[in-house]
């Protein structure tokens, strides 16, 4: 027959179509088993369904009533339930990795606004000189570092949003843009702003400018 390829695993080409009667005479053993397909207008009766073939075997294979039945049934939502839960694993993964990689992103950050003070502890020293408050430093150093982390945040974005559509035009779909993804995005780069900025802004605040005058 026409080749149709594999789904879930299993090829649809490595496969041989005999009569039930072939199969019987010659190849039948004691751990044979039949799996018998059966289909349903739409989805309103797929559990009238199951129900009536759930009568139909117990009476073909003689099970009594009270008695667990001999044969499985198994619907199609419960192999989409099955994928589901392959996926989520691979959503918990995802998460683990998106954790460690945020907290790199934090230390990174971080080191960078020391960087930033230790090599702008003469301007830092000139600003307070000329009457720029605590406040007013360690707001500065706090809003760039926020600011980083939000411009890496909108690459980022613009990045997924670019190759997931592209994807879905190679594969086919429709074109979206995630909003609550974005929305979340947005949050995450803010928070991370702040706590790799706190650390850098209070230690340029508390500068002395007579000291950071002298700085080379």
């Amino acid at each position: 027959m026409e080749a149709k390829g594999a789904g879930i695993g299993i090829s649809n080409d490595r496969s041989v179509t005999i009569t039930l009667n072939n199969l019987r005479q010659n190849y039948k053993t004691e751990k044979t088993s039949f799996a018998i397909t059966i289909k349903v207008g739409n989805a309103d009766l797929i559990d009238p369904g199951i129900d009536a073939a759930t009568g139909t075997f117990r009476i073909a294979r003689g099970d009594l009533p009270g008695n667990d039945p001999s044969f499985e049934i198994v619907k199609s939502d419960s192999i989409i339930k099955q994928l589901l839960g392959m996926t989520s694993y691979i959503s918990i993964g995802s998460v683990v990795i998106a954790i460690i990689t945020l907290l790199g992103a934090l230390i990174g950050l971080l080191n960078i606004m020391l960087v930033s003070v230790t090599e702008r502890t003469r301007e830092i020293g000139v600003r307070k000189a000329i009457g720029a408050t605590r406040s007013g430093i360690a707001f500065q150093f706090l809003v760039e570092a926020i600011l980083i982390c939000q411009l890496g945040g909108a690459l980022g974005v613009v990045l997924g949003i670019g190759i997931g559509n592209l994807l879905t035009l190679v594969f086919g779909g429709a074109f979206i843009i995630p909003w609550n993804w974005i929305i979340t995005a947005v949050v995450v780069c803010f928070i991370v702003g702040v706590i790799s900025g706190f650390y850098p802004a209070l230690r340029a605040a508390k500068l002395d400018p007579v000291e950071s005058l002298r700085h080379e």
